[in-house]
């Protein structure tokens, strides 16, 4: 595999870069939602016991992709958590683009002519 030259207008499916065959399936996300209760008891040291009513309401609109250490969490095809810095775009071709060096790379300048 080699190493696309044009990565700011590439797209294609997004791999483990240590292993290319894996693909990634989807952000790592944060939901916050709400657990109906049915019923609530003490119990014998006094601390409270919760029967849950079987449903959880949650809050789409509050859904948000998580980060650590300012990178994107994934999640592989096999259920692990992947870093930001840990993948690549593996285009139809065989070719790879990393998105590292692509926010590293300074920005396309037009020639001045000079």
């Amino acid at each position: 595999m080699h190493q696309s030259p044009s990565p700011s207008r590439s797209s294609g499916q997004l791999v483990r870069r240590d292993d290319p065959a894996v693909p990634i399936v989807g952000t790592l996300e944060r939901v916050t939602g709400c657990a109906l209760l049915s019923a609530a008891s003490l119990g014998r040291r006094g601390q409270l016991e919760l029967e849950y009513g079987g449903e959880t309401r949650f809050y789409w609109e509050e859904q948000r992709p998580v980060r650590e250490a300012g990178m994107l969490v994934f999640i592989d095809d096999n259920g692990l958590e992947v870093f930001e810095s840990e993948v690549v775009i593996l285009l139809e071709d065989g070719s790879i683009v990393d998105p590292a060096q692509a926010r590293t790379a300074p920005e396309d300048v037009p020639d001045s002519g000079d």
